[in-house]
Order: C-alpha cells, then sequence, then structure tokens
C-alpha cells in the first residue's frame, strides 16, 4: 500500500544508508539545480568525482555559486565544473538558460531538478502572477524539463545512451491533498486555484509544500507516459529522506522547533540525502524499467501515494498535466513543438474515443459536447479539407499509373529520352509526391491523433512535396515552352517570357518549400506572417504561366488553321479543342487555389489544391500523349509520329517528323483541278511549284 506510517518513515530513516552509487561519466553532461548548496551541492560532488566531461549548477546567485564551485574544487579536485545562472522565480531566467544551452549545451545525459523552496508565511507571487512556492517546486522545473528534453532525446540517439531526468520529491507527497486541499484541486483549473489567497489562507501551511511534491509526481508519472517514441529516456521522482538541510532556514516560531527536534532524533545527514539523488540518477542497472515514471525512495522503486494511484488521483494527474501544459506553451513557443514532436497528446491512450476523454475529462459534461462540437467543425475546415484533397490526389495517381502503362503499351518504340526521360521519370516524381502527401494525413489523424494543437504546424513532408511539385512544373511548362519555340520561329517572344516566368517559380518554389520545412514544422501560423507574400507569389505566377502557355498555342494552332484543308482542318480544330479544355482544367484550378488562399487561409482548402495541382498536371499531358491514337484514326488523315504532346496547359500538337497524307481540291489561279498532296514538316522543296499548298506550322 502506498501509505506513510509513523513506523515505515522512522525505520527508514534509522536505516544504513548504502554507499553511493559510482559510474563512469567522462564525456557526458550532468545539470542540477539548486546544487550549489544542500543536497544539490552534496549530490554535485559525488557526480564530480565520476569525471563528467560537464557538470553545470544552476543557482540563483552567481557569487554564491562561485563560492560552490570553489569549495567542490577543494573538496573534489574536480575543475570543470560551470555555475549556470537560474531562477526558477522567474520563466524568462528559464528561457534565458535554455537559450545558452541551445548555444553552448551539446549533449545532456542527467538532468536533476532539485531546486525548491519550503514557502512562506506570507501570501507572495512572482513576476509571472503564480504563488512562489507553486512557481518554484512545480511549474518552472517542468518549463526547465522540457525545453531541455531535446537534447536528452539527441543524445540518446546519438551516443546509444540513457539519458535520465530526476525530480527530487519527498515523502511528505503522501500527506498531500488532503480534505480542504481537494476541494481546489477539484476546481476547473487547478493551477490558478493552488496560486489563489484562498487556498493559501483556508489550507495548513505545510500542507501547501505537500501539494507541490505530489505534483512532482504527477509530472513524472505523465511525462514518462507520453515518451513512448523514446523508450530510453528514463524520468523518475526522489525522496531524499529527511536531512539536515539549510532548505527550512526560513522556519520560525513551533515550526522551526518541531522540525530542530525532529532532526535531532531522525534527520540523515545532508551527504546521505545527497546520495538518494544520485542512485536516481545513474542507480538501478538492469532494472531500468522499472524506473521509468517510478517514486524512488532509499534506492528502490516504491508505491507512491494511494491517492496519487487512485482513480481520482489519476484524473487529477491528467488535467493538472494538460493544464500546465497549457500555461508553458503560453510561457514559451518551443513547448508546443516539444510536445507535438516528443509526446503523445495522452497516458496509456488506446483508442480514438479515450483520445477525446482525455481531452474533455476536466470539462463539465454539457460543455464537453459544444467542445466537440467545435472540434469536429475546426476540422471539417483544416483536416476534412486536407484529407479530401489527399484521397483524390491517391486517385489521381492512380489514373497517372494507368496512363503510363498505356504509353508503353502503344508505342514500345517510342523514343528513350520521352519513355524514360519523360513519362517514367515523371511517374516516380509523381510516386515520391504521394508518399509525401499521405504521410502529411497520416501525421494528423495517426501519429497526432486527437491533439486539438496539432494543425497548427506541417509536417516535414509537406515541404517534400512541394520540392516535387516543384519538379513537375520545371518537366512540363519547360518541355512545352520549348516546344512553342520551335512550333513559332523567331522571334522567341513568348517563349523567352514563358521561362522568365519557370525560373522565377522555380526560385520562388524552393525558397517556399525550404521555409516549410524549417518554419511551418514548427509554427504554421510564423510561416504564413513571414512568407504569405510568398506563397501569394507562386500562386500568381503559376496561373501567369499556365494561362500564357495555353493561349499561345491556341493562337498558332488557329493561325495555322487558315492555311488548311479537308480533314487537316479536322486534325487542327482537334488539337485546339483539347487545347482550351485541358487549358481551362489546369487554369481554373490554379485560379480557384488563388481564391482559396485569399478567402479560406485559415482552412486548409488552399492546400488540398495545391495537392492535387501536379497530379492534373501530369495526367493531362500523359492523356495527350496517349491520344495519338485518336489523330492516327481520324477520319482520311494519318498522323505517324514519335509523339504529340500538349504544350503549355497541356494541349496536344504534334511534334518531330510528322506526315499528313490529305486529298483535298484546290482552286488555282489557272485551273481547277483534283489532286493529291503530300507535304512534310521537314519539307525544303515541291514537285509542283506552280501549285498553292497549305502550311502546318505547329
Amino acid at each position: 500500500m502506498g501509505r506513510l506510517t509513523l513506523w515505515r518513515f522512522i525505520s527508514e530513516q534509522w536505516q544504513t544508508i548504502k554507499p553511493v552509487e559510482k559510474v563512469d561519466l567522462t564525456g557526458k553532461t550532468v545539470i542540477i539545480t539548486g546544487g550549489n548548496a544542500g543536497l544539490g551541492f552534496e549530490a554535485a560532488k559525488h557526480f564530480a568525482t565520476m569525471n563528467p566531461g560537464r557538470l553545470i549548477i544552476a543557482c540563483r546567485s552567481e557569487e554564491k555559486g562561485k563560492a560552490a564551485l570553489s569549495k567542490l574544487s577543494q573538496d573534489t579536485g574536480y575543475t570543470k565544473a560551470e555555475i549556470w545562472t537560474l531562477d526558477l522565480t522567474r520563466f524568462a531566467s528559464v528561457r534565458e538558460f535554455a537559450d545558452r544551452f541551445e548555444r553552448e549545451g551539446g549533449r545532456l545525459d542527467i538532468l536533476v531538478e532539485n531546486a525548491g523552496i519550503i514557502g512562506s508565511t506570507s501570501y507572495e507571487k512572482t513576476e509571472d502572477g503564480y504563488v512562489s512556492i507553486l512557481q518554484t517546486n512545480v511549474i518552472s522545473p517542468s518549463l526547465h524539463t522540457l525545453l531541455l528534453l531535446p537534447y536528452m532525446i539527441k543524445t540518446a540517439e546519438e551516443h546509444k545512451t540513457k539519458p535520465r531526468i530526476v525530480q527530487v520529491s519527498s515523502d511528505v507527497h503522501y500527506r498531500a491533498m488532503g480534505k480542504k486541499n481537494k476541494k481546489f484541486a477539484d476546481q476547473s483549473n487547478i493551477i490558478d486555484a493552488l496560486s489563489s489567497l484562498e487556498y493559501h489562507n483556508q489550507t495548513p501551511l505545510n500542507s501547501h509544500y505537500f501539494d507541490t511534491k505530489l505534483l512532482n509526481v504527477f509530472f513524472v508519472r505523465a511525462l514518462q507516459a507520453r515518451l513512448a517514441k523514446y523508450p530510453s529516456i528514463i524520468i523518475d521522482a526522489v525522496n531524499p529522506g529527511y536531512c539536515y538541510s539549510g532548505f527550512r532556514s526560513s522556519l520560525s516560531g513551533a515550526r522551526a522547533f518541531i522540525d530542530h527536534l525532529m532532526e535531532m532524533l531522525v534527520a540523515l545527514s545532508t551527504e546521505e540525502g545527497g546520495r538518494q539523488l544520485v542512485w536516481a540518477a545513474v542507480g538501478g542497472s538492469g532494472s531500468e524499467e522499472k524506473l521509468k515514471g517510478g517514486y524512488v525512495s532509499f534506492g528502490k522503486v516504491v508505491e507512491p501515494s494511494d491517492f496519487s494511484i487512485s482513480e481520482e488521483g489519476q484524473a487529477l494527474e491528467e488535467k493538472y498535466w494538460n493544464q500546465q501544459l497549457d500555461i508553458l506553451k503560453g510561457v514559451d513557443p518551443r513547448v508546443k513543438q516539444i510536445t507535438l514532436r516528443s509526446l503523445r497528446l495522452c497516458a496509456n491512450i488506446e483508442d480514438g474515443l479515450a483520445q477525446r476523454r482525455c481531452l474533455l475529462e476536466d470539462v463539465h459534461p454539457q460543455r464537453a459536447i459544444i467542445i466537440l462540437v467545435a472540434l469536429e467543425m475546426a476540422y471539417d475546415a483544416t483536416l476534412g479539407a486536407l484529407e479530401i484533397g489527399i484521397l483524390i490526389a491517391g486517385v489521381l495517381f492512380g489514373v497517372i499509373t494507368a496512363q503510363v502503362y498505356i504509353h508503353h503499351q502503344c508505342f514500345p518504340n517510342e523514343s528513350i529520352w520521352i519513355k524514360h526521360g519523360m513519362v517514367d521519370l515523371m511517374w516516380m516524381i509523381e510516386l515520391g509526391h504521394t508518399i509525401c502527401v499521405f504521410h502529411a494525413i497520416y501525421f494528423y489523424t495517426v501519429t497526432h491523433f486527437g491533439d486539438k494543437d496539432v494543425i497548427e504546424v506541417l509536417p516535414l513532408s509537406v515541404g517534400a512535396a512541394v520540392v516535387l511539385h516543384g519538379l513537375v512544373l520545371l518537366i512540363v511548362q519547360g518541355f512545352f515552352t520549348y516546344r512553342i519555340a520551335l512550333f513559332t520561329g523567331k522571334p522567341h517572344v513568348i517563349p523567352a517570357l514563358s521561362g522568365i516566368l519557370m525560373l522565377c517559380q522555380a526560385l520562388a518554389v524552393y525558397t517556399l518549400s525550404a521555409q516549410l520545412i524549417t518554419v511551418a514544422t514548427k509554427s504554421l501560423k510564423d510561416f504564413m506572417d513571414k512568407w504569405e507574400w510568398l506563397m501569394f507569389t507562386v500562386l500568381i505566377l503559376r496561373a501567369i504561366a499556365d494561362v500564357l502557355i495555353s493561349g499561345s498555342l491556341v493562337y498558332h494552332l488557329v493561325h495555322s488553321r487558315d492555311g488548311a484543308y479537308g480533314s487537316t482542318v479536322a486534325i487542327v480544330d482537334k488539337l485546339i479543342l483539347w487545347s482550351i479544355e485541358t487549358g481551362i482544367v489546369t487554369s481554373m484550378l490554379g485560379i480557384l487555389s488563388i481564391i482559396f488562399y485569399l478567402t479560406l487561409k485559415n482552412t486548409y482548402a488552399w492546400l488540398a489544391l495545391l495537392m492535387l495541382l501536379p497530379k492534373v498536371f501530369s495526367n493531362a499531358m500523359l492523356a495527350n500523349m496517349n491520344s495519338r491514337v485518336k489523330l492516327r484514326n481520324m477520319s482520311r488523315s494519318e498522323v505517324d509520329s514519335t509523339g504529340v504532346f500538349a504544350l503549355g496547359a497541356f494541349a496536344a500538337v504534334p511534334f518531330g517528323p510528322v506526315s499528313v497524307d490529305v486529298r483535298t481540291e484546290i482552286e488555282s489561279d489557272a485551273r481547277a483541278s483534283t489532286y493529291e498532296t503530300s507535304w512534310t514538316e521537314n519539307a525544303s522543296s515541291t514537285e509542283h511549284a506552280d501549285q498553292k499548298k497549305p502550311e502546318l506550322t505547329v
């Protein structure tokens, strides 16, 4: 049973304390908060004897820290210890510590959250608006731990080690959440309730410290449960025992007398208490699974309080975790990214229903229904729209695959650069694009299922999809711009303008993809605030290029039609019709993406259209390539060539050697007669110079 009886307390305090656990810390980094005095200093001395690569002692006073360094060096001979300033009563100080570690820290193997206070008889709030004991003992250490967590994960992955986080708690947590205290814990916002003046005045003063130690246990268990993706990270709470320490020097009156009496009767030495912190940080080799989320007391994992493991206690733990996490996300935006990338939404979640209960367990049932409806509405406009777009993109990829198969079957003698350099390469790019977009929906609906904040970031795969999207545009528009240049002849005004638009598109798209990967994966809002103009520029450039190429093609086909007769006109008319139809599809889709972006930028509808665009481009191109079979069978005309392609926005036109046999009746100036006319695109002379011949200049 998780109870602290008087007999258990006395027997633990009077037992023979095991020698300090010793391991080799060469090359490893250790951080201990409050390491300039008391238990923290004794633990730091023990760590120093294990030769860590770096030993960082975090404390409020730099002056006291330097004095501690001098004594530590004198007692142990270790000279590599460092003093870093950390004031847990200020969130700004915690952020500054994390910023410094990002610049100078490197690896991190052991983090001991030891610093804390016992509280005061006066009601004192920090500059951040929380009662001092709650912020110092609970909220700031949690922020500190979460901001340093990525470095421990990175250390575990790169060095194949098992980093540990140790949160100093106490056996007094067994006496936490008495009847009066529970009244405040049952309020909708537990953090605000425990920071209120009513809580300070209406509950026993020593119980404030007890409650913070229970919240330490809650944090350890909640964080460990959410680190399933990183099984090598170990987090535990430790009871150092009742020790001689300056920790209780602020007590006065009867409390000070009772404390002094207990110290004489049962207290451990400060050094013996420091051993407990060290054991929690390096001990228990071979039994690491038991340590995960465990409560360590005197060198072994024991059961925490009955309340903490009861259904009521577990519900309070989940509520406390969610509310504290919301606070910390507001304190430092990095917390949101860390939780999205590294943590599961809830502990022990097996199904979607449990996920939603986890989100709403602290909400009144009637309000829970309203919140669920609101979440569904938000998901309809974001994940719902994106999912529909991605599913359609999957169907279109299936059509692309069928088009590629048809091309290989119908045109086995196609030139290698077209068959493999265009058709097969396009299929491979589209395969990669499809994998990326489906990973995006997996990221939202599986990896971070139920997390209401996940829609505020984009996965890395979206940035990769944009890179592949750009490749499709370059290949398709580049090829058709080249064809227009061949067909129209000099001066190459339209092709040159199209080439400039393509170059601008390429620069914009790949700049955009880089920012999607580096910024949008952390905050979509930050990305949109900074790079919205570039997104809009990409959409505009693509629409202009598409309309320009399609319009140019239609113009030149109409011009070519004026000199043709009979079934040649039918072929040209068919090419014009295909140009208009496919041009309208791609151009309208591009224009719609602009409209959606301008009017629905708070949804993912515009993003869904972006997922579809490369699929539409590729399908239209392949469909027109395969349409050569129809042209060959049209009326009395035969198109026998190495290819008919869609230009610009994918209008079908012949390319390569083209032979067209047409029987026409032509009235010349001298006579009217029936004869057979034959010409080729490469013809340089004729057999009948006196006859008027049509020209097909496409």
